[in-house]
């Protein structure tokens, strides 16, 4: 599946979350620069694969946001808000829902293979910034969920 690619790099978040409940359109977690995802500053990197492994089963579903730059979402367990600068910093956005999870181990994971995001970030940077959105109402651990990125850093 990660054949024939420049470089591919793993690239390992484990944001910090609330533990208290969650509502629906709340944020999940706030912008978390994701370390090394782009090759050359200010460059462009692809996202081939997305591993989320949830450590507290509780399947839940997000949508994880993609941004160029740093960014203010608003606050962990409180309704998910953008100002229209920021909004322009969206590079990419992906859903994770329910139904994407098998249980292994006590733990959920989903996987989601065959991607081709693209993936940029500021020209002082050589990352990405992810943050996340929920879906439904939910409850985790402070280090329940960490996100694993494939990405590979594509010729520039």
């Amino acid at each position: 599946m990660f054949k024939n690619y420049e470089r591919l790099i793993k690239v390992t978040i484990v944001p910090t979350l609330d533990t208290n409940p969650y509502a629906d359109d709340d944020v999940l977690f706030t912008a978390t620069p994701c370390n090394n995802s782009i090759g050359i500053p200010g460059s462009t990197s692809r996202l081939h694969a997305i591993t989320i492994i949830d450590k507290d089963n509780t399947k839940q579903a997000f949508r994880l946001l993609f941004f160029g730059d740093n960014v203010d979402v608003g606050d962990i367990s409180e309704e998910l808000t953008i100002s229209d600068e920021d909004i322009d910093k969206l590079t990419a956005y992906f859903d994770v829902d329910v139904s994407d999870y098998r249980t292994i181990g006590g733990k959920a994971i989903a996987f989601f293979g065959n991607l081709d995001i693209p993936l940029n970030c500021s020209p002082a940077h050589r990352h990405t910034y992810l943050a996340a959105k929920c879906e439904a109402v939910q409850t985790h651990t402070a280090t329940g969920l960490t996100i694993i990125l494939w990405v590979d850093w594509a010729k520039n």
